[in-house]
């Protein structure tokens, strides 16, 4: 059976540094402050076995860019939009007989086959901006966050580095 993606929860007992700190009036400066306090750290997720076709349809509904995949907790892989659109049929390709085979394909594939394996990742407490460097000499566009035991904690977005960016004065 199909599973939807599940939302992963925050540990009830993590409380980050972004949950108790004031960044208003630079009590905080953009050097000192850690992955920990721009993360997401409800983050959606699949699974390897994930049907494509309802990924996909998800993704595009929900305007994901990047979702991790775990086992339980443990990260084993990220699939983004790139590696979905690397695998569909051609957008050269039109009409029914493409969409049928664009369909079949996404049907008859899970995620485990097109996924990122051990995705590059941050701890919690990586200064943003080492993450910010990370990002932008692979030229990704998110890093998952992991705890040390490689369980999923968070996920920091290049829309996360430029809402702090776009705060600063």
């Amino acid at each position: 059976p199909l599973r939807r993606p599940t939302l992963l929860h925050r540990p009830a007992d993590l409380v980050t540094r972004r949950h108790c700190a004031t960044f208003g009036g630079g009590h905080m400066t953009t050097m000192s402050r850690t992955v920990s306090e721009i993360m997401t750290d409800e983050v959606v997720v699949l699974h390897e076995e994930d049907n494509l076709a309802e990924v996909a349809f998800d993704m595009e509904r929900f305007r994901f860019r990047h979702l991790p995949v775990v086992d339980d907790r443990t990260l084993v892989g990220l699939l983004s939009q790139r590696d979905l659109f690397r695998f569909t049929v051609s957008q050269l390709e039109r009409g029914p007989a493409a969409a049928s085979k664009d369909a079949m394909y996404k049907a008859n594939t899970f995620v485990r086959a097109i996924m990122t394996q051990q995705p590059q990742t941050v701890l919690p407490e990586t200064p943003i901006s080492v993450a910010a460097r990370k990002m932008v000499e692979a030229r990704f566009d998110c890093l998952p966050v992991v705890d040390a035991k490689n369980e999923l904690v968070g996920i920091v977005t290049s829309h996360d580095l430029l809402k702090v960016v776009a705060a600063m004065d």
